[in-house]
């Protein structure tokens, strides 16, 4: 088979400031074949270097946070927080596909990308891959990643209710859902949601936006995968006695 060049393209913007903050923006670009030809692999990470407005040691912790969770090998159990190794998981794991089965067609690709959404009262990222690798249709998964901007510390939904404040949260949350979906009172699975026994349940994955608070249930999560993905808010107006006082605006 006959191989094509590689080409890495590597891409800084002017940087970004808000608030206290400011980062740059980084983009890399890596691929293998002429796409639309066999083979082809293609992949690109962008991403935000922050450099200044927090101290060293809390701009060390979300750097590599973020590096950590975008730089993971695609073989499950392995970590790189090199490019080049995960891109190269990629193209061993296309060729050996496709010297077992030449006759499949397609190009696999992965993207993965991370964007600020707030960065006061806390420092929010959503981070989104989205992959072909073969199957029946392309994956997307989005995380999300919180810190407190003065020591870079990973916040958690725990550390942002107030005490006793996880069920009042989850009402709120299961309205503004029912509300999203035109889900009538009654049970979620006849609306063909596969929260376990029925009931709802917080996702995993949360940001706190300008907006208010961000939940996130990835394609196939609590739906069928053909429903899509499920991205919810519940605003700020709903949260009331369930933030901390530091975290609601002011």
């Amino acid at each position: 088979m006959k191989r094509a060049a590689l080409l890495v393209v590597l891409l800084c913007a002017a940087s970004a400031h808000s608030e206290d903050l400011s980062w740059q923006p980084v983009h890399i670009k890596k691929s293998y074949g002429r796409c639309g030809d066999y083979p082809c692999v293609r992949a690109e990470l962008a991403y935000p270097l922050f450099e200044a407005g927090a101290s060293s040691e809390a701009l060390n912790a979300v750097n590599g946070a973020v590096r950590g969770l975008l730089g993971r090998s695609i073989i499950e159990g392995q970590d790189d927080l090199s490019f080049e190794a995960w891109m190269n998981d990629l193209l061993a794991q296309y060729m050996k596909l496709r010297r077992a089965r030449p006759e499949l067609p397609g190009n696999w690709w992965l993207q993965r990308e991370s964007t600020v959404l707030s960065t006061a009262p806390v420092l929010s990222l959503s981070c989104e891959e989205s992959a072909y690798t073969g199957g029946a249709h392309p994956s997307v998964v989005r995380k999300y990643l919180v810190f407190d901007p003065p020591s870079g510390r990973r916040l958690f939904l725990e550390d942002l209710l107030r005490r006793g404040a996880l069920a009042k949260l989850m009402k709120a949350a299961e309205r503004r859902l029912r509300i999203l979906r035109k889900v009538p009172e009654g049970e979620l699975s006849a609306a063909g949601f596969l929260f376990k026994d029925g009931r709802f349940a917080l996702p995993g994955e949360f940001a706190l936006a300008d907006e208010g608070l961000r939940l996130r249930y990835d394609a196939g999560s609590v739906l069928p995968y053909a429903r899509g993905a499920i991205d919810l808010v519940v605003p700020f107006s709903d949260l009331k006695g369930v933030l901390k006082r530091e975290y609601l605006p002011k």
